[in-house]
C-alpha cells in the first residue's frame, strides 16, 4: 500500500524560495518525477511504495487535509494565527502584490483555521503585505469568544482604560489620533489601509502597533482531518493553532496526528529533513516513529522546537 506524503507550500516572506527549491532538488534527485503531472513524484525503497506531492494553494491544502491516512506538511507562515495563505503556482509571490496583477491579494487569502480573533502587527504585517483584516471592534469579551489566553488579557487589561495617546498600556486608541503620519501610510497597492485603524499596544519604540482583528475557524470547520500526520512547519503554529485543531479534531473523532512548532524556525531544512525521514521508513503516525522524528528534528538548530501533540 502506497504511503500518501502531501506538502503544500503557503507564502512566507522568510526565505520562501530557498526553502522550497531545496525540497524540489532532493525530490528530484532522489524520486521518479510523474511526467504527466506536476508536482508529483514516486518513490520506491525495500517494498515500500510513496506517492509524493508538492502543491501551493488553499484547495489543495483542505484536500489534502481530507486524504484518508495521508501524511501532510504545510511549510509557510503562520499570518499570526489568521490562517495559513496560498499563492497558486511556485512562482514568488511579491510582499505587496500590484493590484493590477493581482485584484485577489493573496496574502489575505487565508485557509481560517484557529482562533475567532488574532493579534496582528499593524506594519510587518498590514502595511507590508497590503491587506485590511477585519477589525476587532469589542471592548469586552464574551465567556464563549475562542481566543487565546494572550489575546484575553489585551482585551480585559484594556477596559475601561483611558485613550489617551501620551499614556502606556494596554488600549484600544486610534492610529489616525495618536501616529498621523503611520496611519496617513499609502500601502503599495494605493490603499491607505491603516487609516481607520485602531491599535491595543506599540513595539519597537512605538513604530509598530499590534490591532487585533477577526480570523475564526470556519475552513477547518469544513474539513475532517481524515489525513494521518499534520506537520504545521510555520511560526509557532502550536500557539496559533493546535486548540483549533484540538477541537475539530473531537468533533471530527480524527486521528490524526499533529506536529507543531513552538518557536519560529530560523531559514532551516526542516521540510526536506522531514520528507528525508519518511522515506527512509521512518512512519510519523506510529509511537516509535515519532520518537525518531523528534530525536531527529530536534538536531536541527533553530529548527522551531517540534512538538508532537496525538
Amino acid at each position: 500500500m502506497k504511503v500518501l506524503v502531501r506538502i503544500v507550500f503557503g507564502l512566507d516572506p522568510n526565505d520562501w524560495r530557498g526553502h522550497h527549491d531545496e525540497v524540489i532538488a532532493f525530490l528530484d534527485a532522489t524520486a521518479t518525477k510523474d511526467k504527466a503531472v506536476a508536482g508529483r513524484y514516486e518513490y520506491k525503497k525495500d517494498g515500500r511504495e510513496y506517492d509524493i506531492s508538492v502543491t501551493y494553494t488553499r484547495a489543495d491544502f483542505k484536500a489534502a487535509l481530507d486524504t484518508d491516512d495521508a501524511i501532510v506538511v504545510y511549510a509557510g507562515h503562520s499570518r499570526f494565527g489568521q490562517g495559513p495563505a496560498f499563492g497558486t503556482s511556485d512562482a514568488d509571490t511579491p510582499e505587496c502584490p500590484d493590484a493590477a496583477t493581482y485584484p485577489a491579494n493573496p496574502w489575505e487569502g487565508h485557509f481560517r483555521m484557529g482562533y475567532d480573533a488574532v493579534d496582528v502587527p499593524c506594519i510587518e504585517d498590514i502595511y507590508t503585505h497590503c491587506t485590511n483584516p477585519a477589525e476587532f471592534t469589542k471592548t469586552d469579551l464574551p465567556r464563549d469568544l475562542f481566543v487565546h489566553d494572550d489575546v484575553r488579557q489585551v482585551v480585559k487589561s484594556a477596559k475601561g482604560r483611558s485613550t489617551r495617546c501620551d499614556l502606556k498600556g494596554y488600549a484600544r486608541r486610534s492610529l489616525l489620533t495618536c501616529f498621523p503620519k503611520t496611519a496617513d501610510l499609502t500601502n503599495g497597492r494605493g490603499v491607505k489601509t491603516l487609516k481607520t485603524r485602531h491599535y491595543w499596544y506599540t513595539r519597537k519604540r512605538d513604530t509598530e502597533f499590534h490591532t487585533i482583528v477577526d480570523a475564526g475557524s470556519a475552513d477547518l470547520s469544513g474539513v475532517s482531518l481524515r489525513c494521518g500526520v499534520l506537520l504545521m512547519y510555520s511560526c509557532t503554529s502550536k500557539h496559533h493553532y493546535y486548540e483549533a485543531l484540538k477541537r475539530r479534531r473531537k468533533a471530527a473523532k480524527s486521528k490524526c496526528v499533529l506536529y507543531l512548532t513552538t518557536v519560529v524556525p530560523r531559514g532551516v531544512p526542516a521540510t526536506k529533513r522531514f520528507v528525508q525521514l519518511v522515506l527512509k521508513g521512518i512512519d510519523p503516525r506510529t509511537r516509535r516513529g515519532s520518537e525518531k522524528f523528534l530525536r531527529e528534528m530536534g538536531r536541527i538548530r533553530h529548527s522551531g522546537r517540534i512538538v508532537k501533540r496525538p
